[in-house]
């Protein structure tokens, strides 16, 4: 899984090199990964020994898909983003 922390890093002329240029944020990545964990979570609810133990797996396997549909958004909010700013164009 990806870490959503940015940074920004001094080169040896002690520049500013902006995330974008050390690391893209790629949420569409985030969203499979996402997506990927969910499936799994389904898969172990499917072979949960209790009923209690398929909720909780359950409701994990939500979390997953409600993070996986947030990072959806997140990506065409940065496409967007990035249409309308040439700064923001890799």
């Amino acid at each position: 899984m990806q870490s959503l922390h940015f940074e920004a890093k001094l080169s040896e002329s002690n520049e500013l090199t902006p995330p974008s240029q050390i690391g893209e944020f790629n949420p569409v990545s985030l969203e499979d990964d996402y997506r990927k964990s969910a499936a799994e979570t389904l898969d172990l609810a499917q072979r949960a020994p209790t009923a209690e133990d398929k909720a909780r797996l359950l409701g994990l396997a939500t979390a997953w898909l409600n993070l996986a549909d947030r990072a959806h958004r997140t990506a065409s909010h940065v496409r967007k983003l990035r249409e309308l700013n040439p700064l923001l164009r890799s």
